[in-house]
């Protein structure tokens, strides 16, 4: 087996990965690029906060920020608010960490620029402030997200993957293939990988796209799915997966080390009876599938897979949304398995994301985060609290910045969600959206609603 994962051959790509990471630098150096004036100072008052690490609610606060940062938060009657600070009566409101999309997709090639910077702002209004992108064009989501972190546009911050798979995916369908469509070759942001692959070259040359993590898709041996993931970690990179890349099992998925793995039906393919080394060779109409009747989040291989995720960590986006697509249901998916399978990994201590793997129609006010959400409480598998974790410390925890960012601490980027309403009361509330806080900056959603409103307007 040639999976080649020294040192040396990584030697070899140095020059070209460093043209790469000082175009980005003057990418994002260019001058007269349209930034953002700085933040000034500002006091929450009155207002209950909900910080993210999973603690109490909190009434009665006052939440102190300076530029992009939270500079202090205490108890209102604790001390005076210090001088020059602009005074935000929040009475009545809750105020959350900036909401983290744990899984979704652009698709930059089947949409125009400006439906994906509509999709964006919407989504920067509706208080989510980083996005993990799942599989994507280098090209289109690395010019987007630096848009976006300079203020040219409105929108969440991007993390996105370079997508590695076997030989035989442009057969499949589905997001990671559409990525695929209009480049030429073998692109850094999505590689085929077989056993004699150079890995150390592909994970450089993915790592040179910008990307935040590699995503493996399906079609791979569990030697390769280890070899990729210690090289990727070695030159700084997450690794996130399907539960199952075909014939590896999700559990030889978990042990080899990913960051993260997706889909609560995914997880099915860990049952006893489903032999996946029938499916070396996976293609669009040659996915194993499974009886869900079968499938039990009691059986011993499904226990030893949740204990093996505690145990290493092993991050987990269910993503509910994916009900409306019913895209897996042939396969033997259904939401009912769906919800007993989440629910288990949730009770087994396993750590929860927020993500959708779904579009949202244009029509619509929200992203269908806010669904996820609300979806993960109402069927039991995470309390108010921990949905409220999920979508905010724990997304940030998958995408490498919680010591900075992800809930509200002293010192901690100043990302923000404030509602109207408690969402711990009533995780609806998660709707009723006031305004954003990203880096320090207001962005109220009534601004919003009325640009959307004059926009449909102008469409009748």
């Amino acid at each position: 087996m040639a999976m080649n994962s020294s040192p040396t051959s990584f030697a070899g790509v140095r020059a070209a990965v460093s043209i790469g990471l000082t175009l980005a630098v003057v990418l994002v150096s260019v001058p007269g690029a349209a930034q953002l004036p700085a933040p000034g100072a500002r006091a929450f008052t009155n207002v209950t906060i909900v910080d993210g690490t999973g603690g109490p609610p909190r009434p009665g606060m006052t939440l102190v920020i300076r530029g992009d940062r939270i500079e202090d938060l205490f108890e209102a009657s604790a001390k005076p608010l210090p001088t020059g600070v602009e005074v935000v009566d929040l009475t009545g409101r809750t105020v959350i960490p900036g909401l983290v999309e744990a899984h979704t997709h652009l698709q930059p090639l089947s949409r125009s620029r400006a439906r994906l910077v509509e999709d964006l702002e919407r989504m920067l209004y509706s208080g989510v402030v980083a996005i993990r992108e799942m599989a994507a064009d280098a090209r289109v989501s690395g010019e987007l997200n630096r848009a976006a972190r300079l203020g040219q546009i409105a929108g969440p911050d991007i993390y996105f993957a370079a997508v590695m798979m076997g030989p035989h995916f442009r057969s499949m369908d589905g997001p990671a293939t559409a990525v695929a469509q209009g480049a030429d070759g073998n692109p850094g942001w999505i590689q085929t990988v077989t056993r004699d692959t150079d890995i150390s070259l592909a994970v450089a040359r993915a790592a040179g796209t910008g990307a935040t993590a590699l995503k493996l898709y399906i079609e791979m041996e569990p030697a390769l799915v280890v070899a990729i993931t210690r090289e990727a970690h070695r030159q700084g990179l997450k690794v996130w997966a399907h539960p199952a890349v075909f014939p590896s099992t999700p559990i030889e998925v978990v042990r080899a080390g990913v960051d993260g793995i997706s889909h609560a039906c995914g997880l099915a393919w860990q049952h006893a009876n489903l032999d996946t080394r029938r499916f070396a060779k996976v293609t669009r109409t040659n996915r194993p599938v499974f009886d869900p009747a079968l499938v039990g989040a009691e059986t011993t291989e499904m226990k030893a897979l949740f204990e093996e995720m505690v145990r290493r960590g092993t991050l987990f986006d269910p993503t509910f949304s994916l009900y409306p697509g019913g895209r897996l249901s042939k396969l033997g998916c259904t939401p009912e398995l769906m919800t007993t399978l989440a629910r288990a990994a949730s009770e087994a201590g396993v750590t929860m994301l927020t993500g959708t793997d779904w579009h949202t129609p244009p029509e619509a006010p929200l992203p269908s985060l806010h669904d996820e959400i609300i979806a993960l409480v109402e069927h039991r598998i995470l309390s108010p609290s921990a949905a409220i974790q999920a979508a905010t410390r724990n997304g940030s925890l998958a995408l490498g910045i919680l010591e900075r960012a992800g809930t509200i601490e002293r010192g901690k980027v100043a990302d923000l969600l404030i509602l109207d309403g408690d969402p711990l009361q009533d995780i609806r509330a998660i709707r009723n959206v006031h305004a954003t806080v990203k880096r320090g900056r207001w962005y109220p959603r009534a601004d919003y609603e009325a640009r959307r409103k004059a926009g449909v307007a102008r469409q009748r």
